[in-house]
């Protein structure tokens, strides 16, 4: 009988199992839309890199000197990648060197970057990569020093470090140094007869600063930068309150994260919208078929008041009606399933609660159908 009725009016029965499986399709295709944005998202985050400088609280332009231990506690972060550094103090050449006098002796993590910044062309030989990082005896020199010195790459010089440029200090111990590389420049802040030594050279007694007013005047970073690991740049705000309560309140913290936000800015609102159209498609499409499977179920009132009125008892009324849209509803959840695990996304939840309901509503409907009949034929007799 269930089956010539659904057969005989088709038209809600196939309405259901259509909205059951838009019930799967559309949360499907907004979760992988969702998804793409998310690994969109990571990319993006993953794709820019945070740079961060540290600007004196004073006044801008003032006299950049970041104490040496503040600088390596932040290096040591596991959030930062990579920081560059620079300080410097004055030296002079012990016997034999050029008569120059003294000059400045700039200290770096990082040749390469130190070049860039101060417009210097180096020249090593051939083959060779230098590393500043390290705390080898080296030094790069520039072309005009090695004429002056009469020296070339590869050679030996001993210097001295040194309190001020007006003097020499005869007690400071000797630095060999080996050259290592040379570099010339046209418009460089870097005199002719600087040395560029590793910062190494000036965190030990024995080498450039080795006295207590020299440490106090010339031991901090005239320039240092860093980059934050870019798997921390979702955190990068936590990252930043950390970085604050290291440097104080001596010191802003300057960071290229605005254009990190202004690249992801975009994708999060569209991500938002997509996760709340997916939570609105979500609900709509649980109660859609519960409405669809009540209005089928009352289609089935004069059937369930007749074989009431021929005195079968309302509660077998009522599970050999609800019984035939409980497994009609399964069935149609047990194609929607099927669906779902062709499209690569199996919401076991989204299309349980869509039966669960569906059925619950069958129950209600058919449920009202037999109270309702109870309350009719009494009636009928007090009349």
């Amino acid at each position: 009988m269930f089956m010539k009725r659904i057969c005989r009016k088709p038209l809600l029965p196939l309405l259901l199992l259509l909205v059951i499986l838009l019930g799967v399709l559309f949360p499907t295709v907004l979760n992988q839309s969702i998804e793409k944005s998310y690994t969109e998202l990571d990319e993006l985050y993953a794709g820019i890199v945070i740079q961060c400088k540290l600007i004196p609280q004073t006044y801008i332009g003032a006299d950049f000197a970041l104490a040496p231990e503040i600088g390596d506690q932040i290096s040591r972060m596991d959030e930062v990648s990579g920081y560059y550094c620079e300080l410097n103090c004055p030296y002079y050449f012990r016997d034999p060197g050029p008569s120059s006098g003294n000059s400045m002796a700039h200290g770096t993590n990082d040749i390469y970057r130190f070049a860039e910044e101060h417009a210097l062309e180096l020249c090593f030989p051939v083959g060779e990569s230098i590393d500043f990082s390290g705390d080898e005896n080296i030094c790069v020199v520039s072309e005009d020093l090695l004429d002056a010195a009469s020296r070339s790459i590869g050679d030996t010089v001993t210097v001295a470090g040194s309190v001020s440029t007006a003097e020499k200090d005869t007690n400071a111990p000797d630095l060999n140094l080996t050259i290592v590389g040379s570099f010339t420049a046209e418009d460089t802040d870097i005199p002719w007869n600087a040395i560029i030594v590793p910062k190494a050279c000036f965190f030990d007694t024995a080498e450039l600063l080795s006295t207590a007013e020299g440490i106090r005047r010339w031991r901090v970073y005239t320039a240092f930068d860093f980059t934050i690991d870019q798997a921390c740049n979702k955190e990068f705000d936590t990252v930043k309150e950390a970085l604050q309560g290291i440097v104080g309140d001596k010191w802003l913290l300057y960071s290229t994260s605005r254009e990190l936000y202004r690249a992801v800015q975009p994708l999060e609102k569209k991500l938002q919208m997509q996760e709340m159209l997916f939570r609105i498609v979500t609900v709509l499409f649980v109660f859609l078929p519960a409405l669809i499977t009540f209005l089928l179920c009352t289609k089935d009132k004069n059937e369930v008041l007749i074989r009431i009125l021929y005195g079968e008892k309302p509660s077998r009324v009522f599970w050999s009606s609800w019984a035939p849209y409980t497994g009609l509803v399964i069935l149609y959840g047990m194609l929607a399933l099927l669906l779902s695990q062709a499209m690569g996304y199996l919401n076991g939840w989204n299309i349980t609660g869509i039966v669960a309901v569906s059925i619950l509503a069958a129950g209600i409907a058919i449920g009202l159908l037999c109270k309702t009949k109870l309350v009719t034929l009494y009636q009928s007799r007090e009349g």
